[in-house]
């Protein structure tokens, strides 16, 4: 906000409403993907099935559970694919 002030101030009130756009939605997109949470070792998945049903189910090969909490967008993306390759990887 300071900057769009600063710009208005010692360039011009269109380029500065321009920068504050851009700046703005940066901001938001680094707020957004901070926000999100994402979990491979949830066990609330699991509520309402009987124990020997969820030993079963976490010692299968080869299934993996995520959880992800949170908007689902921009950096987010990466960060499973980050998270989907790293435990392929230790798999294999």
């Amino acid at each position: 906000m300071l900057t769009t002030f600063a710009l208005t101030v010692f360039v011009d009130l269109v380029y500065a409403i321009e920068i504050g756009m851009v700046l703005a939605a940066f901001l938001f997109m680094k707020r957004m993907a901070d926000i999100a949470n994402i979990d491979t070792s949830s066990d609330n998945a699991y509520e309402g099935i009987d124990e020997d049903e969820i030993e079963n189910k976490k010692n299968m090969k080869g299934v993996v559970l995520y959880e992800i909490n949170g908007p689902f967008f921009f950096n987010v993306r990466l960060r499973i694919l980050v998270l989907f390759f790293a435990k392929y990887k230790n798999s294999h």
